[in-house]
């Protein structure tokens, strides 16, 4: 976004400005009910009725339904496919995390060693929906997928693993070169176990684009409709209870006020994951009975930086842009109640990650000096810099449908624009962001809303040469600091928190702020409870059932 020359603008009127938008919103809509005691929008029962449809307005869709490959490491497809690939651990809200594939808990004895070992023992319930049992061995296929398909978006975790051993057709031995602490976060997380039988070859690159041959969860997938929806419908061998619903409809809808639209005239059921502004409220304003619920931990929205263009590979202008932005004032004023400044380059365990961006709060003289060490200079009439002909401009690519996105990106702008330096504001379709521009040559700044793994998604992101790390950032003192702290079993050694102040002083990533997860659901709905952890919304999809087993909703069109 070009601006003609001019006057910087003044960083008070843009705390009143921020202000003013606050105050629009909270006037616009009316109080959130509160959820019941279990978390749930409506309550629950001891007997839950069987049958029925529930109609979901889920905001992107996906462009691949492979969790592993690029664009697939994205929040919609792992939300999308949580009911139906397995996982060693199932991720619920509050950071919460219990066996689901497993069996229990590996014992003490069952961890440790040299080399460093997992063993892990599968249920001896756990089937696919095609009769087959889920055993080690899909284990085993699922690592030799992960470390020798190309196009997988990261093998953070999955190339630390020497061996996966095959004991028992229900047990399994994970042999690694090194202790490691973050194995739990593997075959879980948004990610899971792979059907060996189904797909046959462990080159899974162009596999499970569209739709899954078999189910491991609690819903078939049993249809994709490109530009429409996916449908759902109850696994008939659903190994871990089976689901009272008939089917989920999840229906792709772009931007949150049609989505309250539809959900208004009863089209659709429950409000999926928005990046928006008092969904809960603006939903119980629009649909009587609506309750809403909550969840903040593992999601987080950050601007992130390609290192390599010519305006970017300079870390002084980096961290001018980060001081240039007044952080504070955009969550207290744009973000509000919808999430809480932060301060870190992922957002794993919340409760004890370091902030190491605490040090980036708003220095407008501070950005200034170090731009001009840069010898980015700003002319007598001009408002963005130049160095040997060139303007300070980077493109700022986002979500164009995302309503709290847009609000934020056109703040950035302003705020940076007050030291020199100009953010042109692109907006794309979602799947477009993330399976193409992302990754591709392109791609100079971006603000993403991203979901992380307990263990944190640093070196995925900001280490090695994986398309994940779109930062394209090559550091051999982080992925040193990352190496000590993947050996760390220690959760207080000051090796944990090392990497963290390495990306810090890289300045690779400006993180902005945790987001709440906000699920609206109609009355007569149960068991729907938002989760901002890896698994996403449909983490409990299984649990969720209807009143009466009720008639399904009409479809969105």
């Amino acid at each position: 976004m070009r601006r003609a020359s001019g006057s910087p603008p003044n960083r008070s009127f843009l705390r009143a400005a921020i202000a003013a938008c606050a105050l629009l919103a909270v006037v616009a809509c009316p109080s959130e009910g509160e959820p019941d005691g279990n978390g749930t929008p409506n309550g629950s029962s001891p007997s839950p009725s069987r049958g029925g449809e529930l109609v979901v307005a889920y905001p992107y869709e996906p462009s691949t339904l492979n969790p592993f490959v690029v664009g697939g490491d994205a929040p919609a497809t792992r939300d999308l496919v949580r009911p139906v690939m397995p996982a060693l651990f199932r991720l619920g809200p509050d950071g919460t995390r219990e066996p689901w594939l497993l069996a229990s808990e590996p014992a003490g004895a069952d961890v440790g060693g040299t080399p460093f070992s997992v063993r892990l023992r599968l249920r001896e319930d756990a089937v696919w929906s095609d009769g087959r049992p889920i055993t080690a061995n899909d284990l085993r296929f699922t690592w030799q997928a992960a470390v020798r398909s190309p196009g997988i978006a990261s093998r953070d975790g999955y190339d630390r693993l020497t061996d996966v051993v095959i004991e028992a057709p229900k047990v399994a031995r994970l042999v690694f070169r090194e202790p490691f602490a973050r194995w739990r976060d593997l075959f879980s997380a948004g990610l899971g176990v792979l059907p060996s039988h189904a797909l046959g070859k462990t080159d899974i690159s162009k596999a499970l684009v569209r739709s899954w041959p078999v189910s491991g969860g609690p819903f078939l997938l049993r249809s994709r409709t490109a530009g429409l929806e996916v449908v759902l419908e109850r696994n008939p061998r659903a190994w871990d209870g089976s689901p009272p619903l008939d089917r989920i409809r999840v229906v792709f809808v772009p931007d949150v006020v049609t989505a309250l639209q539809l959900y208004a005239r009863g089209q659709v059921d429950v409000i999926g994951p928005y990046p928006a502004v008092e969904l809960g409220r603006r939903a119980a304003s629009v649909r009587q009975g609506s309750l809403a619920t909550g969840d903040r931990g593992g999601t987080w929205m950050g601007v992130f930086l390609n290192v390599r263009t010519t305006e970017l590979s300079d870390v002084r202008v980096r961290r001018a842009l980060a001081l240039a932005l007044d952080r504070e004032a955009i969550v207290e004023g744009l973000v509000r109640e919808q999430g809480t400044l932060w301060d870190s380059p992922s957002a794993g365990d919340v409760a004890r990650v370091a902030p190491s961006f605490a040090s980036f709060r708003e220095n407008g003289s501070e950005a200034e000096r170090l731009l001009d060490a840069a010898g980015w200079r700003r002319g007598s009439s001009a408002t963005v810099r130049r160095k040997g002909g060139r303007e300070l401009s980077v493109t700022l690519a986002s979500a164009g449908s995302d309503e709290l996105t847009q609000r934020l990106v056109r703040a950035l702008n302003t705020q940076a624009l007050g030291v020199g330096i100009d953010l042109n504001l692109v907006s794309l379709d979602y799947d477009r962001l993330v399976a193409d521009w992302a990754p591709g040559s392109r791609f100079e700044a971006g603000l993403f809303v991203l979901r992380d793994p307990p263990g944190g998604a640093l070196r995925s992101r900001y280490v090695g040469t994986g398309p994940g790390n779109v930062t394209r950032l090559r550091d051999g003192a982080l992925g040193r600091a990352l190496d000590d702290a993947d050996r760390t079993l220690d959760d207080a050694s000051p090796a944990v928190d090392a990497p963290s102040a390495r990306i810090a002083a890289l300045v690779p990533v400006i993180p902005i702020c945790l987001l709440d997860v906000t699920i609206a659901a109609r009355a007569g709905t149960h068991e729907i409870e938002a989760n901002a952890s890896a698994d996403g919304f449909l983490w409990n999809a299984g649990e969720w059932w209807v009143d009466g087993g009720a008639t399904p909703t009409a479809t969105a069109s």
